[in-house]
């Protein structure tokens, strides 16, 4: 449905009728159609960070650790760009963002970023300004019509979060 018609219009009986269920049996699973969109983010969330888990055991680098999960999350993004759009312009709700950061603070557990002394001394709001950058990113990939391949908008994204040293 989010291919055919805008986020907003999407209803519970049309999802039901999509579905060939009754809205009964939408409600036992979710509460609204944000819910649903909302629960196939955390899934996502919950992989990339499965992955990111999995790097950091093999004492991977934490840019390519920042690298991969970069670019698993575009590649699901770029195979459906209309079911995320919704996730990152606030269309689904903030819960969305507040999922997004939450990723983020889970991620900087992982991870021993940023090398400065500012994650000491305030880590939620390190945690915020990279969710929102790097949310704002993937938006504007997104509503650019993806101008560079998920590798590619990773290898940007990663670069920006983490700069290399001459």
């Amino acid at each position: 449905l989010v291919t055919t018609m805008p986020y907003e219009d999407i209803s519970i009986s049309l999802i039901a009728q999509e579905a060939g269920v009754g809205r009964p049996t939408f409600y036992r699973q979710y509460r609204d159609v944000n819910a649903m969109l909302i629960e196939r983010l955390r899934a996502d969330l919950d992989a990339q960070y499965a992955v990111a888990r999995r790097m950091r055991a093999e004492r991977r680098s934490v840019r390519d650790t920042l690298l991969a999960t970069a670019q698993m999350m575009l590649e699901s993004i770029a195979a459906e760009p209309a079911l995320y759009t919704p996730l990152f312009n606030g269309a689904a709700g903030a819960n969305s963002l507040t999922i997004f950061r939450e990723q983020i603070d889970r991620l900087l557990v992982l991870m021993p970023y940023p090398r400065s002394v500012m994650r000491g001394r305030s880590a939620a709001l390190t945690a915020g300004m990279l969710a929102g950058g790097i949310s704002g990113f993937i938006l504007s990939w997104i509503e650019t019509g993806m101008p560079c391949s998920p590798r590619e908008a990773a290898e940007i994204m990663t670069e920006m979060v983490a700069p290399t040293t001459p």
